[in-house]
């Protein structure tokens, strides 16, 4: 059997049903929506929903036609593509392929770009960059496209608009980088196999300082190909192969990550392709106002969508829902969510600590996971709760904790060097800060192995790891996620690579690096709603709680959201 495809792509994008979400048939990758204001770049045309270079019809297969060849829809940034638009935080870039490649830890400026928003950099503020996780999903081979705006603002500079470029003399010191180099010429660094001198090309023309311009490098595994303002700039035979790095990268944008070429201006519609973009792929994404023609827009303002795989999850071709029940793989049915689920329960692999909220009345909230020893927890004011059918309502200041250190959460974390916090919990208000702690292994508002919190609209977690000691840096969703009394699903794991992933409702919000390992834990107790000293309460009502000592992967995060709360 096919490996099954857990999510509906509609769903992990926030779609409604009635459209937005487009097939890409001819490239498998993104592409861009005119579903709703039938709008598209100059020289495209709407068809079938999608923006394509003519107006010969897209089906599910190769066709062809009389007058050439089946239309090519618009390429977008299909593994990264950052817009800068509608940003909430300042601190979290969103990417908007669909991929969440969110970018984190940048106190760069949102300011005017060429479409919309973008943003500007200098050299002189610490952090200035956008810092990306790892993932092997990045390592791209000889066959990519990278492309940006970028407004320069100091000439004869050698400056990073994207990269992993190490300091020179590192072995593996950069899989890919695009650069302008201190003759004003576009560059791109990648290297000829591990361990080996990292090697350079560049454009024949030059980029104009102190305005837009449109840059782009294309390798399609023989050929390099610049291109400014959509014109071709000159080409490099190379046929190479990069190595991918065995050690982690941290790929970022404005800057090495040796703090040197710090970028001096400002970048915008910044994309990653795993394709090689052809001339006119390139001159539709430049000329395609990500701000102006927001279409396809999706529950997290993600304009790009990516194609739906038929008979894999609960979508038809044009990414609509199918009926609850439907068969959408072997033996699995489609949820209300639009889950394609094989029949089965919660995942208890890995788990250390379990609250279902059964109790119906008492002092006390249960650890139903059958690990000993029980993690029970006490509740310090009575008048403060409100028991339901399998649900605690927080009403007033209250502690709820461990009596005693969760010495079983912290013995298993320290040793398998994971973790995943899970809650089904509905919010009570908007306002809420501080973080208000939702779940949280502390004994006090500054320390901590970890919380999980309420940051007004958003929700937000602070780790621990060695690298760090109070949790630090915060890691949040995007904004908009928390409506008041809304049942949400929320899970943060932590992988032994480092990796933060943070879901709601089953789809991944937000990615980091927690540094080092987990093993500088202290024992610390388990409490809900507020910290073990008050000071950080949470309102809301609690239908679930479980901490797991592993980090569960999509599929199970997934599988629990289609368990449900109850």
């Amino acid at each position: 059997m096919a490996p099954r495809i857990p999510f509906c792509i509609a769903v992990l994008l926030g779609c409604v049903p009635t459209g937005g979400c487009i097939v890409d048939v001819n490239h498998g990758n993104t592409v861009y929506s005119c579903a709703e204001s039938q709008a598209c770049p100059s020289g495209l045309e709407c068809v079938n929903d999608i923006c394509v270079s003519n107006a010969a019809p897209i089906d599910a297969g190769p066709a062809e036609s009389d007058s050439g060849p089946t239309a090519a829809p618009l390429v977008g940034g299909d593994v990264i593509f950052y817009s800068f638009d509608d940003e909430g935080s300042p601190s979290l870039i969103q990417d908007r392929s669909g991929n969440g490649f969110d970018a984190h830890r940048s106190r760069a400026l949102l300011v005017d770009g060429k479409y919309g928003q973008a943003r500007e950099f200098d050299d002189v503020e610490d952090n200035n960059e956008l810092l990306l996780i790892d993932n092997s999903s990045l390592f791209l081979g000889n066959i990519l496209t990278i492309e940006a705006y970028v407004n320069h603002a100091i000439g004869q500079q050698r400056a990073v608009i994207f990269g992993d470029e190490d300091p020179v003399g590192m072995q593996d010191n950069v899989e890919y980088a695009l650069l302008i180099d201190a003759q004003d010429r576009v560059e791109f660094r990648t290297n000829s196999g591990c361990g080996t001198a990292p090697v350079s090309f560049v454009s024949e023309g030059t980029v104009e300082v102190g305005a837009f311009h449109h840059v782009a490098m294309s390798w399609d595994g023989a050929t390099i190909r610049f291109f400014i303002d959509g014109v071709l700039s000159g080409e490099h035979a190379q046929s190479a192969e990069p190595c991918q790095s065995p050690s982690p990268r941290r790929y970022r944008v404005g800057r090495r990550s040796d703090d040197l070429e710090e970028w001096n201006g400002i970048i915008d519609e910044l994309k990653v392709s795993s394709v090689a973009k052809t001339a006119s792929d390139i001159q539709g994404s430049m000329n395609y106002d990500s701000a102006v023609l927001a279409v396809g827009v999706c529950g997290d303002r993600l304009l790009e969508v990516e194609a739906c795989m038929a008979g894999q999850q609960c979508c038809t071709t044009m990414c609509t829902f199918e009926n609850e029940g439907t068969a959408c793989d072997e033996g699995a049915l489609c949820n209300a969510a639009g889950a394609c689920l094989v029949g089965g329960g919660r995942i208890v692999d890995g788990l250390l600590a379990l609250y279902e909220f059964d109790e119906g009345a008492g002092i006390a909230v249960g650890d139903t996971s059958g690990v000993a020893p029980a993690l029970d927890l006490a509740i310090d004011t009575e008048a403060a709760v409100t028991w339901g059918e399998g649900t605690l309502q927080i009403t007033a200041e209250v502690i709820i904790a461990s009596p005693g250190n969760a010495l079983k959460i912290e013995d298993a974390v320290e040793a398998s060097n994971e973790l995943t916090v899970e809650a089904w919990v509905a919010a009570a208000n908007t306002t809420q800060a501080g973080p208000a702690r939702i779940v949280s292994m502390s004994p006090n508002t500054s320390e901590r192995n970890f919380t999980l919190g309420q940051e007004r609209t958003a929700f937000s977690t602070r780790l621990r790891g060695s690298a760090n000691t109070d949790g630090r840096p915060v890691a949040s969703t995007p904004p908009n996620q928390v409506t008041s009394d809304a049942l949400v699903h929320l899970v943060v794991t932590r992988t032994q690579a480092g990796e933060r992933r943070m879901y709601v409702d089953g789809v991944l919000r937000s990615s980091s690096v927690v540094e080092g390992s987990l093993a500088n834990w202290t024992a610390y107790p388990l409490g809900i709603a507020n910290e073990a000293i008050g000071g950080r309460l949470w309102l809301g009502t609690y239908h679930l709680v479980a901490v797991y000592g592993r980090a569960l992967t999509d599929d199970e995060v997934s599988a629990n959201f289609a368990a449900g709360a109850d």
